[in-house]
């Protein structure tokens, strides 16, 4: 309650996994103490149509629930008429404007104000509507991170977005948001009752009462997890700036090394990708390699509707991930969000998979986190290919279906450059 109030009545739609121990604790708790009606989406495909049936309150999500959000918003967008497209481009473009010069404690101008005000009532107040954030008093990202422009964007829709970072270990939430100091970069400051500090190499160490006793019957685990002085070791990587936030690169193991000894946190370049509603998934790879290569995954649905706009033809997901047209555009894609990283760590080389990464299939954890080992072990082959400067590659693996036959799954994936 010291972080975020909420009353009783007030509806709270969360898309987080039950079984997490964040959300049991932060919200089906709330349920109990407070008297919030806790809703569920009848599945993850429904999302739209039930926060538009629901508009709530509360909302909370993980980067993933996010991204499909804000894809299915862009990809709207660009199939709507020329006289839609005009006007929202304008709103949004103009509500970044001043939500980034908000947050940089800077001021956007009288004419952007003016401007963002009238946008907001006629153009952006009906989208949030329409998404079913109208009614929306506060939301909540966590689970991993999220993309500072997807961020960004929810905030200039006028929400009250904030990012909280924790582990299981930690009673789910380590550090959160003020409603009144929010930073897009970071992860926010200690919740109440909490302490955090680093390690000299820049792990994250944490103490408090949220903080577990040990691993059930694990004694030598439970030992090796704290510091002397009773600090758990979260394994992840991060620094405290000068504003008292918490930064978070990556989980400490996952911090990648390039050839020429330049580090980088793959994570965040894999968020910056699916940016894009096109890019449904991505996994980058650099390890101890002279430069970045990345595995995709295509938006069924937005990439499919690009196409049929455009008059390709196609019959499934895998004939439409290899079309010549498709690996154009997404390496065009690919090229226009990578603009941003220094050049070194830009995806040189790239793969369209011929199927979504899949929690089902072992390649996604529940929250939609890429497990980076499993699907560096299973696309091996065609990872060694990328670099080898081989223009496809024979795919063929072990796929496991909803009723649980496995099956293998075989086809050529091509393997393009992007040039900048």
């Amino acid at each position: 309650g010291k972080v975020a109030e909420m009353q009783r009545g007030y509806e709270l739609l969360s898309v987080a996994p039950l079984p997490w121990i964040g959300e049991q604790l932060y919200a089906f708790t709330r349920f109990l103490m407070v008297g919030g009606r806790y809703n569920f989406p009848e599945e993850t495909e429904t999302l739209r149509k039930d926060l538009l049936e629901l508009q709530p309150f509360y909302f909370g999500g993980t980067p993933a629930a996010w991204e499909f959000l804000i894809s299915t918003i862009q990809a709207a967008m660009d199939n709507a008429d020329m006289f839609k497209r005009y006007f929202y481009n304008l709103a949004i473009r103009t509500a970044l404007k001043c939500t980034e010069a908000d947050l940089a404690g800077e001021n956007p101008g009288q004419w952007n104000r003016v401007l963002n005000r009238i946008l907001n009532f006629f153009v952006l107040r009906t989208l949030k509507n329409k998404v079913g954030f109208g009614r929306v008093k506060m939301a909540v990202t966590g689970g991993g991170a999220i993309s500072p422009e997807v961020f960004k964007y929810f905030k200039a829709l006028g929400m009250d977005l904030r990012q909280v970072y924790g582990i299981s270990e930690c009673g789910g939430i380590v550090t959160t948001h003020k409603e009144d100091d929010v930073r897009p970069e970071t992860v926010g400051v200690p919740i109440p009752g909490v302490e955090v500090k680093l390690t000299e190499d820049g792990e994250i160490l944490v103490r408090g009462k949220n903080v577990h006793l040990g691993y059930y019957k694990n004694e030598e685990a439970t030992k090796e997890s704290f510091t002397d002085d009773g600090y758990f070791r979260t394994g992840d990587a991060g620094y405290f700036g000068k504003d008292g936030h918490l930064y978070v690169f990556d989980r400490a193991k996952d911090i990648m090394t390039l050839e020429d000894g330049t580090k980088f946190a793959p994570q965040d370049i894999e968020t910056r990708l699916k940016f894009s509603p096109y890019i449904h998934e991505a996994m980058v790879c650099g390890a101890e390699r002279p430069y970045v290569v990345a595995i995709v995954s295509i938006d069924l649905e937005n990439v499919g509707n690009w196409a049929k706009k455009r008059g390709t033809s196609f019959t499934t997901f895998q004939d439409l991930s290899q079309r010549p047209e498709v690996y154009e555009f997404v390496r065009e894609e690919i090229r226009k969000l990578c603009e941003r990283f220094p050049e070194n760590i830009r995806i040189k080389r790239f793969a369209i998979l011929l199927k979504e990464l899949h929690p089902d299939d072992g390649e996604l954890t529940r929250t939609r986190k890429v497990r980076r080992s499993f699907v560096n072990e299973r696309y091996n082959a065609l990872i060694k290919d990328i670099y080898e400067s081989m223009k496809e590659h024979d795919l063929d693996i072990q796929i496991r279906y909803e009723d649980g036959r496995i099956s293998s799954f075989k086809g050529t994936v091509g393997i393009e450059g992007v040039d900048y």
